[in-house]
């Protein structure tokens, strides 16, 4: 794997602002036999106004069609040739071809709008590794993610992010890390598959590199989603050190949404891209997949969008405690994953949600060490990082962060070394003077 080094990230040339792309050819193509179809022209011209009415039109992107070079990165021949042709077909042979696919339509723009909405993300992936951009978003349909290299499938004619990382393999990178959050419920939601199960880790060289992680019940929250990617992908993502992220961004997880039923917020989508952006050197590019409540998913765009422009996360107002169901899917999630990533070697197999309420922070840390949580949080008076070995000072008499280092030291069952981090505007001059003098 890869790995840029210190010189050569200090090489890189600034990168330049968020793009937005979008074209009215999104807006061109509908369902002809029927009108109230959820994959609809009004999905991208919603989050459009909205984006307009908050100010959020940042630099826009000129997009392009895809190839067929580029499509054949992905497809077959033989399928590229046959969508092409749909372009020709009457009502009557769209329709027949539509129903050998599941959950589709074909409109005769069907193809050129698809062609455009690969041609964005690939337009945004150059631009991006080319530091032209910082980040970018596709407001773009047809969605892509549920195609097939050789078939349609659910709204979908051509995957878009997949060939976008072919397309980033074959002139940037070479790995590809593939992560996936979706409803499941034990497979009997759409579209059946057991290989969306958190069990189907990948095979042969790729394997430990397909993450899925399914949900088995309805209404998971932001604490959920927040969950996923603090547990799950984020760690991963970190010792993956990836040069490119590549986001689809449906939002038929957004509250409202009559095919997902999920209850995460808005502003829980800004906070998530606001973690991406801490990956390979905030090098992001998000791509419109579902979201069939119009109000619901453009607020979720334009969410996402604001933390793309840099503005600060938004307070989260639901609870943000993930569920017993989120707990247990992304501990077996870990479980099939533990073989393949050394980050996951430290996070146990069960994750549950504790409160301590005490008087001692070693009782804090016992119970991290002891039941194998991840980390913890001590709400404790008075303050402790001023205190001396022998003299209490600044409001401190005991120095509790230096107490409970050397008491994590004890309960470890070797040579332990800690990190201490003080974040405090005043010096924590009891904590440096205990430690100075230390080789341990």
């Amino acid at each position: 794997m890869y790995v840029p080094c210190l010189q050569e990230l200090e090489c890189r040339p600034q990168a330049g602002p968020t793009g937005l792309v979008f074209s009215d050819i999104f807006t061109k193509y509908h369902c002809l036999w029927d009108s109230r179809h959820p994959e609809c022209p009004e999905r991208v011209s919603t989050v459009m106004n909205m984006a307009e009415k908050q100010g959020l039109l940042a630099r826009c992107v000129s997009p392009r069609v895809a190839s067929e070079e580029e499509l054949l990165l992905v497809h077959t021949k033989e399928y590229v040739d046959l969508m092409t042709s749909s372009q020709k077909m009457t009502e009557e042979e769209l329709k027949s071809l539509s129903e050998s696919y599941d959950s589709i339509y074909i409109h005769p723009d069907s193809f050129p709008s698809a062609c455009m909405a690969v041609g964005s993300v690939l337009q945004l992936v150059d631009k991006i590794m080319a530091s032209e951009l910082q980040n970018g978003f596709c407001v773009s349909r047809p969605p892509g993610h549920h195609a097939h290299v050789d078939k349609m499938n659910g709204y979908c004619m051509f995957n878009n992010l997949a060939i976008a990382a072919r397309y980033a393999q074959k002139r940037h990178i070479v790995d590809v890390l593939y992560f996936s959050v979706h409803r499941y419920q034990g497979g009997t939601f759409w579209p059946h598959l057991k290989e969306s199960d958190s069990s189907a880790v990948g095979t042969g060289p790729g394997a430990g590199y397909n993450i899925n992680l399914p949900w088995n019940q309805t209404g998971m929250k932001d604490g959920d989603y927040l969950a996923a990617f603090q547990q799950l992908l984020i760690p991963v993502a970190y010792e993956f050190q990836p040069q490119l992220v590549l986001v689809a961004a449906g939002f038929d997880s957004v509250i409202g949404d009559p095919k997902g039923e999920m209850s995460a917020s808005p502003q829980c989508f800004a906070v998530l891209t606001h973690m991406l952006k801490g990956l390979a050197q905030g090098r992001l590019v998000m791509a419109l997949e579902g979201g069939y409540n119009l109000d619901s998913t453009a607020k979720g765009a334009c969410a996402c969008l604001k933390s793309l422009l840099g503005d600060s996360c938004p307070p989260l107002h639901f609870d943000v405690a993930p569920c017993e169901s989120a707990l247990q899917s992304i501990s077996d999630a870990i479980s099939a994953l533990y073989p393949y990533w050394s980050c996951l070697h430290t996070l146990g197999q069960c994750y549950t949600a504790v409160s301590i309420f005490c008087s001692e922070c070693r009782l804090l840390l016992a119970v991290c060490c002891v039941c194998r949580r991840r980390n913890a949080v001590a709400i404790v008076r008075p303050p402790g990082h001023h205190a001396e070995k022998d003299i209490a000072c600044g409001f401190c008499l005991f120095n509790t962060v230096a107490l409970t280092a050397r008491y994590a030291q004890k309960l470890s069952h070797g040579p332990l070394r800690v990190l201490i981090l003080d974040w405090d505007v005043h010096h924590g001059n009891g904590t440096q003077h205990i430690f100075e003098e230390d080789d341990r």
